[in-house]
């Protein structure tokens, strides 16, 4: 629900916002008006844009979407945004599902992505979920932007103090889970985002009470993620340490529990299966934190960092984390095998970040290096980032319009692919999702003919139904739609001009267009196989 009373900034420089209620919101000529306070320093108007400030009193008028209002306190500016009358109304109609108010809204805002930081002022944390369930249900480009930041978001609800802020465990896991359920986003964990909060906080110290304000120890996220978010606070541990162990010795004695012997435990996780292999390894680093020395307790710990980072499926941050600090361990002790697994999925990783969120040369230039890194060990797939690469530099073609260079980066990938010996099942998969790429983005280049688009979107949506990439099947579902409609326009003689898209905008993104775009789920090999003996010294 939209919210009376509000606050903005920090320190001494604060402002309290209380929206005055009253018949100036409704009739013609309406207006909204907001009573300022301030509880410490008291500032002076710097800029005033769509609105006026009288005694503290801003008033917007109904021509205005969204006014804005820059206070100058003695040491520091905090700007406010505050709602007119269309746009506050437009906010709890999207929220409802009208396609016509979230279209408002989303022409109010620089851009989508900035949309539930800034409506978090004006709506509690249930409200901005059902106005993004609402947006995203109505635009394309705005389910692009939201998915792109749906983990940092739920990062800064997790810490923030003002705006879109939880506050409490329970509300905390509650905008996580509602999150979870707008389809047109993808998946939404807490508890990855939790290790994400991990991740970016910038020692172990700081986290761990940033964690239990919100209402979580270690051994709480541990029970909830079968032992990951250890992984991760010793991930942090390591690389806040600069190569000193005795730190993460420590938080192992202190929150992992465990009898077996190191020898036995080690055997158990050079043997385990591939998804079992971090958990098999967390449980090695308890057995060497108590009876081991430290190149055996380092020996466990790169692997237990890796491992839990390399069967990760998400595009949260943690898992770089996890790698980048396997590779520091791995190096300490001349580790060679497991530092070049490490840093080979780190790049992984972040390719597949940035991948997620659109920044496309920053995808393609980690997979490129991911590919070089494969190129100096045997037991690496440098197929692996040359498919992804290749994903996603066409998707970038066809975003912006350019549907035939796609389709040329797509057969170029199929060609050198087949040069390499990828697993079958991979193959089969790899080669279905460019095949889905290739027949979506010839699509794109019918423009004049509905039947024969239609053809090229069915061939797509089964082999996209073959990959298993369920977004890319709604996706060609819903422009396999708008082919039914532009043939039924034709027979009546009332064609629509060819929707390209929603590309563009003021937040200078593309949408994804016509042509292909991003599929949450992972690309990368899910089992790149045990790799040999000798990699594992004193096996």
């Amino acid at each position: 629900m939209e919210r009376s009373r509000w606050t903005v900034g920090t320190g001494a420089a604060v402002a309290r916002v209380t929206r005055v209620l009253g018949d100036h919101e409704r009739g013609e000529d309406r207006e909204r008006r907001y009573r300022l306070d301030f509880p410490a320093d008291t500032p002076s108007v710097d800029a005033a844009t769509d609105a006026t400030v009288e005694d503290w009193t801003v008033t917007v008028p109904e021509s205005a979407r969204l006014a804005r209002v820059r206070l100058a306190f003695p040491d520091a500016h905090v700007s406010l945004c505050l709602l007119g009358p269309v746009l506050g109304d437009a906010l709890g109609d999207a929220a409802d599902g009208d396609r016509k108010a979230a279209k408002t809204v989303l022409n109010a805002v620089p851009n989508p992505e900035s949309l539930p930081f800034l409506a978090g002022f004006f709506l509690d944390p249930p409200g901005v979920v059902r106005l993004l369930a609402g947006v995203t249900a109505a635009s394309q480009r705005a389910a692009d932007a939201v998915h792109s930041i749906r983990y940092p978001l739920v990062r800064h609800a997790a810490v923030a103090r003002v705006g879109l802020a939880t506050g409490t465990r329970r509300a905390f896991e509650s905008f996580a889970a509602s999150l979870d359920d707008i389809a047109d986003i993808g998946d939404v964990d807490a508890a990855d985002a939790l290790c994400d909060l991990v991740t970016t906080t910038g020692d172990w110290p700081t986290a761990r009470d940033r964690l239990r304000r919100l209402g979580y120890t270690p051994s709480d996220l541990a029970a909830r993620d079968d032992g990951r978010s250890h992984a991760v606070a010793l991930a942090r541990i390591v690389r806040d340490g600069g190569g000193d162990f005795e730190r993460a010795r420590e938080y192992v004695r202190g929150e992992f529990d465990t009898t077996e012997a190191y020898g036995r435990a080690k055997s158990r996780a050079l043997d385990a299966d591939y998804w079992q292999r971090g958990r098999a390894w967390r449980d090695a680093v308890a057995a060497a934190a108590t009876e081991s020395g430290d190149d055996d307790f380092a020996f466990a710990l790169a692997n237990a960092l890796h491992w839990t980072g390399e069967v990760a499926r998400t595009d949260a941050r943690f898992p770089e984390l996890l790698h980048a600090a396997a590779a520091d361990v791995a190096n300490r002790i001349d580790l060679d095998g497991v530092a070049g697994r490490a840093e080979y999925a780190r790049l992984l990783a972040v390719g597949h970040r940035h991948r997620s969120a659109r920044n496309h040369d920053r995808a393609v230039d980690a997979f490129d290096r991911a590919r070089e890194v494969a190129e100096e060990y045997d037991f690496l797939d440098a197929w692996d980032p040359l498919y992804s690469r290749s994903v996603v530099r066409a998707n970038q073609h066809a975003s912006a319009g350019r549907d035939s260079r796609a389709v040329a980066v797509v057969e170029d990938a199929i060609d050198a692919l087949a040069g390499y010996d990828v697993p079958d099942g991979r193959r089969k998969e790899a080669f279905a999702h460019l095949r889905g790429q290739k027949r979506e983005a010839e699509a794109s280049l019918e423009g004049d003919d509905p039947g024969v688009r239609r053809i090229h979107l069915e061939a797509a949506r089964d082999h996209y139904e073959q990959a298993g990439l369920s977004r890319s099947v709604a996706r060609v579902d819903r422009k396999l739609d708008r082919a039914d409609r532009d043939a039924e326009n034709d027979e009546r003689g009332e064609r629509a001009p060819v929707d390209r898209g929603e590309r563009g905008g003021r937040g200078g993104r593309g949408g994804a267009g016509v042509g292909p775009e991003y599929d949450p789920e992972p690309v990368g090999s899910a089992d790149p196989g045990v790799i040999e003996d000798d990699a594992f010294p004193g096996r």
